[in-house]
């Protein structure tokens, strides 16, 4: 695991830092929903029913539900990035490896693997 975090440069790290705020901020938004619904419920329940504030407690609550899809579509597409940048240069590496084998190399291995079978 800590191979492949290496493996990340300063802008996937930036990527990385930017994601985990948007995921903070998308749980921050989450939690204030309830908090807007006990303003709609202590407004009905006052008595004198406010349409006027009941809407914009609504509208508020609209809003955050809003951010925090729009949040989950950032943090959505920036570790998608970040995953498959990751594996790009996983796959990158474990190409030039191969390739970097010498002929014998190759061949002392096909040997040796079709004697154990």
């Amino acid at each position: 695991m800590l191979n492949i975090l290496k493996s990340l440069d300063k802008k996937l790290g930036f990527f990385a830092l930017l994601s985990t705020a948007f995921i903070i901020c998308q749980v921050w938004l989450e939690l204030k929903i309830p908090e807007f619904m006990s303003q709609i419920t202590t407004i009905v329940n006052s008595g004198a029913s406010n349409i006027n504030g009941i809407l914009i407690t609504g509208a508020y609550m609209l809003l955050c539900a809003f951010g925090s899809l729009l949040s989950s579509v950032i943090v959505g597409f920036i570790v998608s990035r970040i995953g498959a940048n990751i594996a790009w240069t996983i796959r990158s590496k474990m190409y030039n490896k191969t390739m970097a084998f010498a002929k014998s190399e190759i061949t002392q291995f096909s040997i040796s693997s079709l004697i154990t079978r």
